[in-house]
């Protein structure tokens, strides 16, 4: 079901920033602060973690791999979302992978360092 609603440039854009800020889509923040939940994405950031961490140093991966037939069950919106988060958390000091290429399918690979 989809809803829109009607905002100043100023009201969007300062929507805009703080979705930014907390590394989510508009409408999932927007999710998040009328119900306390941003449809579990949370806790797929730390599943993804998870299978990262059990891969060997070297491997070469994508998140669709690491999620297998579970990937397409999850709406597209939130497996792109996914994917914008574990691209920040590839670029934290503390990381314990790297992004390396995009294939031809702009699908993101990674290695684990």
């Amino acid at each position: 079901m989809e809803t829109t609603i009607d905002l100043s440039e100023k009201e969007y854009e300062e929507l805009k920033r703080l979705a930014e800020l907390s590394n989510m889509e508009i409408a999932e923040y927007i999710k998040l602060k009328l119900f306390g939940s941003s449809d579990n994405k949370e806790k797929l950031v730390a599943q993804t973690l998870e299978k990262i961490d059990e891969l060997s140093a070297g491997t070469k991966f994508n998140i669709r791999q690491l999620f297998g037939t579970e990937w397409n069950k999850l709406a597209r919106g939130t497996r792109l979302s996914l994917g914008k988060r574990i691209m920040s958390k590839s670029q934290e000091n503390n990381a314990i992978f790297k992004p390396t290429e995009k294939d031809s399918q702009h699908t993101q690979w990674y290695v684990k360092i």
